[in-house]
């Protein structure tokens, strides 16, 4: 919707309500948007005017549009619709037995997931401040470099960073641990090689820097760059197909306090939602989602709930709380289509997540 040039106040006004991206207005009457954004019928009726002459005029050639690839694609969804295809159940469970896992390197975790943290689903980990969340985040960030030869998912990361909580020093020690993980496995694995010449050579040494310049980080100020960044992600993931892992810390931080219209709040969450979810479907990539605590009062008693509201719950595959108990930290499988309910401990170290 930036790309288009309506009037910046109208332009924020969508924006706020929730509609970020073309597709959002089509069919839209100008009544119909008036009252859901605030606005005249009048300036309802600008605002469509306004992307209707954008469209139709030449993106090449024009002083006053911009040759964008996203506004491209955005006017091909707007205009076309996709052929909706089918698939087999057989084809689903291929799907699902080849499923690439990245570890946490917490063994108990691991099982709890199933093997560890799935692609092509989102995977959600609730807690409060300073239970390991962020360290979570990043673990996986490494982790998600280890080769397949050693039963890794050898791809690369983004990073979107919405509270400024990542530490490159942690990053730093925890592929430091990695690095080092790795190259006493491959050490018994080139033992093993002596004694099988026919076996496949083993993949050349992992080094901190490479698993440093394959993270892709995002720093994000506001709901609205976070908004942006979801929107261009498809390209850049088209244009790096090594990526295996897309963490977002935390996926509420800008939406629990910006916002006062919550059907708006809500409805652009599932939207972002469901595009992450959508990606990580085409492009065999993990969705994992840092999220916050906040309290609710139920029958006078105060508890504290993963935010965001209810119907978020039901965004994630896979929802993990992780809690402290008696100076213990747990974590607890409380949502999953594959695994059954469970609570485990794990533990935080200079090198990072561990059993």
């Amino acid at each position: 919707m930036s790309t288009f040039s309506i009037n910046p106040a109208l332009k924020q006004k969508l924006l706020e309500s929730g509609f970020t991206v073309l597709m959002d207005l089509r069919d839209m009457k100008p009544i119909e948007l008036s009252k859901e954004i605030g606005v005249t019928p009048k300036q309802a009726l600008d605002i469509l005017k306004t992307i209707k002459a954008d469209l139709e005029a030449p993106a090449i050639g024009n002083q006053n549009l911009i040759a964008d690839p996203e506004r491209v694609v955005e006017e091909e969804a707007f205009t076309k619709r996709e052929v909706i295809t089918g698939q087999t159940a057989y084809a689903l469970l291929e799907e699902e037995l080849n499923c690439c896992r990245i570890i946490t390197f917490c063994k108990d975790i691991d099982v709890m997931l199933g093997g560890g943290v799935p692609t092509g689903k989102i995977t959600e980990f609730c807690g409060v401040p300073g239970i390991g969340k962020t360290q979570m985040a990043i673990q996986l960030t490494v982790n998600v470099h280890i080769p397949a030869a050693f039963g890794g998912a050898e791809g690369h990361a983004i990073y979107i960073d919405t509270e400024g909580s990542f530490m490159i020093e942690r990053a730093v020690e925890m592929a430091e641990a990695l690095v080092e993980h790795i190259a006493s496995l491959r050490a018994l694995q080139e033992e093993q090689l002596k004694e099988s010449p026919d076996a496949p050579p083993l993949p050349p040494p992992l080094e901190t820097t490479q698993i440093l310049e394959n993270i892709h980080y995002y720093r994000i100020h506001d709901y609205i760059e976070q908004i942006a960044l979801v929107n261009i992600l498809p390209a850049f993931l088209s244009e790096h197909p090594a990526v295996r892992l897309i963490v977002v810390d935390s996926i509420s931080f800008h939406f629990r306090h910006d916002f006062t219209d919550m059907s708006a709040r809500s409805r652009i969450l599932q939207g972002m939602a469901n595009q992450l979810l959508e990606m990580g479907i085409k492009y065999n990539v993990a969705v994992v989602f840092v999220n916050q605590m906040t309290t609710r009062f139920t029958n006078e008693k105060a508890v504290l709930v993963p935010a965001l509201g209810e119907t978020w719950s039901h965004v994630a595959a896979n929802r993990v709380m992780l809690y402290w108990e008696k100076g213990v930290r747990y974590a607890n499988l409380t949502k999953s289509p594959d695994n059954k309910n469970d609570i485990v401990p794990f533990v935080v170290t200079p090198e990072g997540i561990r059993t």
